[in-house]
């Protein structure tokens, strides 16, 4: 891997730096994405990021747990320690991409949906989205058929927030 990250040793500090600056838990594709991400990074490929998360769970610098990868103890304290040998524009691009995946995550993590089959057919499909403290909308539509109830989930997850300001827009 020339360039600004020269082997797995540089890549595996980049990956714990990418993780403390994200803060938390992350899928291998998040990881690769946010490893991938600065400019000059080209030859770094999504096979070497797992590799390379593979072994930081092998020496306990990272773990799994459903299907997220999070710092240990031990990661959180390497990835202090070596942060300064990533080159300070990787680090920049990394820690704004880091930074924008946290804020999606958590933009995520405050809309929910969920679908149940009906008794006279249909879905019943729920939609809700939260402030984090409390539930700011909660709405309950019927849906024909369970590709139209997946099409309102994935909608309503994407625009939660368009739909609860044309709600309010309607209803002011």
């Amino acid at each position: 891997m020339p360039g600004l990250i020269r082997d797995d040793a540089d890549l595996k500090i980049l990956i714990l730096f990418a993780l403390r600056k994200l803060g938390l838990g992350a899928e291998l594709e998040t990881i690769a994405e946010l490893a991938m991400c600065a400019p000059g990074l080209k030859t770094v490929t999504y096979f070497d990021v797992a590799s390379c998360v593979g072994s930081l769970v092998e020496t306990g610098h990272l773990s799994l747990s459903g299907g997220e990868y999070s710092l240990t103890e031990k990661g959180i304290r390497n990835g202090e320690a070596t942060e300064d040998d990533v080159p300070f524009s990787v680090r920049r691009h990394t820690e704004r991409a880091a930074l924008e995946a946290r804020a999606r995550a958590e933009r995520r993590r405050l809309i929910k949906t969920s679908r149940t089959i009906r008794r006279n057919g249909g879905y019943a499909v729920e939609l809700s989205m939260s402030d984090g403290k409390n539930e700011t909308l909660f709405l309950r539509v019927a849906a024909s058929s369970e590709e139209r109830a997946e099409k309102m989930e994935r909608a309503f997850s994407e625009r939660a927030g368009r739909v609860f300001d044309a709600i309010i827009s309607e209803l002011s």
